[in-house]
């Protein structure tokens, strides 16, 4: 990877900085390194090895597509958007919190990158950063709650279904087809349940008990 100066026309290309002057721009890119990286590489590297660098940076996606993923409790991984061009990675600007988001380059990719601390100073410094910086965290918050609504994992399968189940009845007026159905399957399995004790077997597999 190549640890080259971004410029000016790199950063207006950008939309976050599309509020400076040229000037302004010209002046800054020199703090952005332009950092490559090939189809499934990690920006923290395999088993994290640059996760300190990583970490300590914010990252612009200049060109291709990096996929933005995070670690479940159960060690797997799950992807919570694609970045192409003109995107920003972090969430830990001003390192409030950990930033508990990892990259992966999903196609060849170049990322400019810059000290996380210096991005931080820059954007406190400049209304029109500060501006960019909570347009795109509500850009973010916006998608993260829609991902929310439709992330599996978050409600039982039966919880799901209990919910859909009691939508339908509510928009259908079928309460009472609802009981009547409810009561039926209740002294259905009351009654096999009697069967199984008295004869011994199960009656759905034909074999003792």
């Amino acid at each position: 990877m190549a640890d080259l100066a971004a410029t000016g026309v790199m950063l207006r290309a950008i939309p976050f900085f599309q509020g400076l002057t040229q000037s302004e721009l010209t002046a800054l890119a020199p703090q952005f390194h332009i950092e490559n990286f090939r189809r499934g590489e990690l920006l923290a590297g395999r088993g994290f090895q640059r996760v300190e660098h990583y970490q300590h940076r914010v990252w612009l996606v200049c060109r291709g597509v990096v996929a933005a993923y995070t670690i479940t409790k159960q060690n797997t991984r799950k992807i919570l958007f694609f970045l192409g061009a003109g995107k920003l990675l972090n969430h830990n600007v001003f390192d409030t919190k950990p930033n508990t988001i990892l990259g992966e380059a999903m196609t060849d990719a170049m990322l400019l990158s810059i000290p996380r601390r210096t991005f931080a100073e820059l954007v406190a410094a400049s209304p029109v950063l500060t501006s960019a910086l909570f347009a795109h965290y509500e850009t973010d918050l916006w998608r993260m709650s829609h991902q929310l609504k439709n992330t599996a994992g978050y409600l039982s399968v039966e919880r799901k279904l209990a919910i859909k189940l009691l939508k339908w009845i509510v928009t259908t007026n079928k309460l009472e087809i609802f009981a009547f159905y409810t009561l039926a399957l209740g002294v259905l399995t009351l009654v096999v349940c009697i069967i199984e004790t008295v004869m011994g077997i199960n009656i759905f597999a034909g074999t003792p008990l």
